[in-house]
């Protein structure tokens, strides 16, 4: 009977021992579920904080020097960038051919975007050979475009704003700072998209132009109808431009389209549908954004200059506007028909003349029977010499009368008469070096300007930066003074001729160190 009693005590205190082990489980499977419930939800967490790439909707690595994250600002390396994007970037200005770190380009099949350290400015340049297949032929010519902010250099990478690099490579460009998440769209991805959705799109050709695809990142669609006829809706379908043009070609930089109709006229019509310019020119292309003027033709290929009022600057009367650029490919001309932002070339009865950008006659004194801008004669003293239009140190035009060259500024004013017999230049070590020959004497032409032009002006008062305060009124004084005539020249002319073989023997060292 004690017996029993015993068995009995020992078996209910192990039913407590065993619930109150089966507490101490219970609680710690609790715990356990928690704290991996809390683990998942610190991974989850730390996941979503983690930044997040994605291009065309596919996650992608980013090198952590892609992006720079600065007071709410995202700041994108332009060369980093590149290769996700469709882009090859380079050293250097397009075309330059140098390995100067300060600036860079970006190249893809279609187009080229430029940037430079501490400057807001930025061009593109389009280089799509499918732009032929328009019946509006369109030039490789430069579109300059003004940033948010400059570009600046961190970390020995050029970076810029993710508009800025948007703008360059046609990205649509998002960060979610919620997500901390950057998504992009490249342009190729954008016009697949849309050709799929809108049955209309001109997008469905084969052929179509990379200009037009542009439009896409502006919130427009170029369309066409079955009766080949081209026009414009934005996103959203309503129309803009009816589809009644025989083509059109969107220009970015002015987000307008010059359209040309069935008899052959062309004319620029903007993104909001208004008629800027009239459809009654054989041809028409935009030269310079800022002053909104546009080189047009006549049937009997005569130029004149219009603005985008469709106000004549220059009357349809000359044979030729504009200078051949690719004859002077060292200097590294942008604009061949507005040469320092300022000076139009024209050409009429075989004579060329300048006219500023509101069509008045810049007088070129000494230079009245200028039978062309530039020496193309250059490349006949060496291997490694030049042709040579520019000079910017003066914001100089080389000009020839008679068989011989002069200098004039900007402005038309003589630094020196047509004397000499060749103006060229050598490139050494990135530095452009100018010379001239005068009577066989070869005379180094920027010691010459420093002697008798005064002094090198100052860089605000440079070319790009020379301002005027409304069209037709007083343009800021001149920074270059007129020069002695081309008896300078004569009495310089022993000297020079006395120091003869000293100059060979410089030019040959340079020559050797150029090569």
């Amino acid at each position: 009977m004690q017996l029993y009693e015993e068995k009995k005590y020992n078996t209910s205190e192990e039913i407590e021992k065993s619930k109150k082990l089966m507490k101490i489980i219970i609680i710690m499977i609790v715990i356990l579920v928690i704290f991996a419930g809390a683990t998942i939800g610190m991974i989850y967490y730390i996941k979503s904080t983690e930044f997040k790439l994605v291009i065309n909707g596919v996650r992608t690595k980013a090198s952590s020097e892609l992006f720079l994250f600065e007071n709410d600002k995202v700041y994108v390396s332009i060369k980093d960038i590149a290769p996700l994007v469709g882009y090859t970037s380079y050293n250097g200005g397009y075309k330059e051919y140098n390995e100067d770190s300060t600036k860079c380009y970006l190249e893809s099949e279609n187009e080229v975007a430029y940037y430079e350290k501490d400057s807001n400015t930025m061009y593109k340049i389009i280089i799509d050979n499918n732009d032929k297949n328009s019946s509006i032929q369109t030039e490789n010519d430069y579109e300059y475009y003004t940033l948010g902010e400059a570009v600046v250099e961190k970390n020995g990478k050029l970076y810029t704003t993710m508009d800025g690099i948007s703008l360059g490579c046609n990205l649509i460009m998002n960060y979610n700072q919620e997500k901390n998440e950057i998504d992009i769209y490249t342009l190729p991805y954008i016009a697949t998209s849309y050709s799929k959705q809108i049955t209309n799109s001109s997008l469905n050709d084969k052929d179509a132009i990379f200009s037009n695809k542009k439009a896409l990142r502006y919130n427009m669609i170029v369309v066409k109808n079955t009766n080949n006829k081209y026009g414009v809706y934005d996103l959203s379908g309503n129309v803009i431009i009816g589809e009644k043009y025989a083509s059109l070609v969107f220009l970015e930089s002015t987000e307008e389209f010059i359209v040309k109709t069935d008899e052959g006229k062309m004319g620029i019509i903007s993104s909001d549908g208004t008629t800027k310019i009239q459809p009654e020119y054989a041809s028409i292309k935009q030269i310079d954004k800022n002053s909104g003027l546009y080189l047009v033709s006549s049937t009997e290929n005569k130029y004149g200059i219009i603005n985008n009022s469709g106000r004549t600057v220059l009357h349809l009367q000359y044979d030729k506007i504009g200078i051949e650029a690719n004859s002077f490919p060292k200097d590294n001309i942008k604009n061949p028909y507005l040469l320092y932002d300022y000076s139009i070339p024209v050409k009429r009865d075989n004579k060329w003349y300048l006219y500023d950008k509101y069509g008045q006659q810049i007088i070129t004194s000494g230079f009245e029977n200028c039978d062309s801008f530039g020496c193309t004669k250059g490349t006949a003293v060496s291997s490694i010499s030049n042709n040579v239009l520019l000079i910017p140190e003066y914001n100089g035009i080389v000009v020839c009368e008679g068989g011989l060259y002069g200098l004039i500024d900007y402005r038309g004013n003589r630094m020196f008469e047509a004397g000499t017999s060749n103006i060229y230049s050598i490139v050494n070590n990135d530095v452009i070096e100018y010379y001239m020959i005068y009577r066989g004497a070869t005379m180094d032409t920027l010691e010459y300007l420093r002697l008798h032009a005064g002094e090198l002006p100052s860089q605000e008062n440079n070319n790009s930066n020379i301002m005027e305060e409304t069209e037709g009124q007083t343009y800021v004084q001149e920074q270059n003074n007129n020069t002695e005539n081309q008896n300078v020249l004569d009495n310089m002319q022993e000297s020079q001729t006395n120091s003869q073989d000293n100059r060979t023997s410089k030019y040959n060292a340079k020559s050797r160190r150029t090569g």
